[in-house]
């Protein structure tokens, strides 16, 4: 689905389930692209530290 086909379907229907469809794989990229780099994932840690480097 473009961007294009997301605003038209979302402003057609208003479903929160277009925006989910639309930014899920993206988001999952985002995920897998951080862990790959050895960064915890968003409320691991807060997701800014390496995975591991946990204090006390």
């Amino acid at each position: 689905m473009t961007e294009q086909e997301y605003w038209q379907r979302f402003a057609a229907s208003g479903d929160i389930a277009d925006y989910i469809l639309y930014r899920g794989s993206a988001i999952a990229a985002e995920m897998r692209a951080k862990e790959s780099a050895g960064y915890g994932t968003a409320g691991e840690n807060d997701g800014d530290r390496p995975a591991g480097s946990q204090d006390g």
